[in-house]
């Protein structure tokens, strides 16, 4: 079985309390109460997003950025009256302007918020505009302010698909400027023009204002990337947060809090975490049903070199987990997967050292 039709067969599978790991997919904002191990990391990203009007989070592939997002930011926004405003650009041909979709992902957040009757931003007006208009104001039913926090995730792709040839490029320059005026807090170009012909608009703006947030979110071979933004948009590099791999400790958490009785957890006095996998498929062979995955969780170099992915980390923890080791032999992990198309295995890469 390939690895892209063990990720499409992980995508497709549900969750829920009896499966509540989703494999290769990343965990969506429904699924936050599955979503484990990283609450220091939600704590520094929702600090950064409150601190600054720009937050730059970036990490290797595989780390879980969008999880974090998602299932860890996302929820926490909300209970302080921040609204999330999940956005993924398309640059593909005949798309929208960038803009526009933007704008769109806006007035879908208002509108799976309850708040109908909020102002939308107009096609022919800019994000800045939209964001300093003195005659609006966000609030929810209980009139408390609420703040909009512009999430663009898989950013590295306005440096690829967005750059992929000249008409590409010619779409995505426009939106490099406005992007930048509403992160610098600039009226753009063209509204200082009009402002020249008609003084009386000032009035309709709040130039200071500065109640909505925009969060970026790349891979980290990509920073060098953002480098051509920093002449219009030097706030780039003034707020940024690196999520690292996550420690055993994380990884432990992550896979018990989540099965929640599933999967059973002995500590040694060696700190080793037995995770025991559950037995839900009696037709599988007796010694997968019996098989064991050790995770150790002492802080220290070597443990932080053996922590797991994120998706690495889901793959042992949704499914059956073969332990096969021979007494001179190290420890090899597989992932048994029970699919539509048959069994399969997936070996992890870096496999764990085994009990000395």
């Amino acid at each position: 079985m390939s690895t892209s039709t063990l990720t499409n067969d992980f995508q497709q599978s549900a969750v829920d309390p009896e499966h509540p790991w989703p494999g290769l997919s990343a965990f969506t904002e429904d699924l936050h109460q599955y979503f484990h191990g990283r609450d220091r990391e939600v704590d520094d990203l929702f600090r950064c997003v409150r601190r600054k009007l720009l937050t730059v989070l970036f990490g290797q592939s595989g780390l879980g950025k969008t999880s974090l997002l998602q299932a860890g930011l996302f929820p926490r926004l909300r209970r302080e009256s921040l609204l999330p405003v999940p956005i993924r650009l398309d640059y593909a041909a005949g798309a929208p302007e960038l803009a526009a979709q933007v704008k769109a992902a806006i007035a879908r957040a208002l509108e799976a918020t309850g708040l109908a009757e909020a102002l939308r931003p107009e096609p022919t007006e800019t994000l800045w505009e939209y964001f300093h208009h003195a005659d609006s104001r966000l609030e929810d039913r209980d009139g408390k302010p609420i703040s909009l926090v512009l999430v663009l995730d898989q950013f590295e792709e306005l440096f690829t698909l967005g750059s992929a040839g000249q008409e590409s490029r010619s779409r995505t320059a426009p939106f490099h400027e406005e992007l930048a005026d509403l992160i610098e807090n600039r009226a753009p170009a063209t509204l200082e023009e009009q402002f020249e012909g008609e003084p009386g608009l000032v009035e309709r703006f709040i130039f200071d204002r500065q109640d909505y947030r925009v969060l970026i979110c790349l891979r980290e071979d990509y920073l060098p990337h953002l480098e051509v933004l920093r002449g219009r948009m030097p706030s780039i590099g003034q707020n940024r947060m690196r999520l690292t791999r996550m420690s055993g400790l994380q990884a432990f958490e992550a896979v018990i809090k989540a099965g929640n009785g599933l999967v059973s957890a002995v500590l040694t006095s060696r700190t080793t975490v037995q995770v025991i996998a559950p037995e839900r498929c009696p037709h599988v062979e007796d010694f997968c049903r019996r098989a064991r995955a050790n995770f150790q969780i002492a802080e220290s170099d070597e443990a932080i070199k053996r922590s797991l992915e994120m998706a690495y980390l889901n793959l042992l923890a949704r499914y059956e987990i073969v332990w096969q080791s021979a007494a001179t032999d190290p420890v090899e992990i597989k992932i048994r997967v029970n699919s539509p198309s048959g069994w399969g295995e997936a070996a992890i890469p870096q496999p764990l050292p085994a009990e000395g």
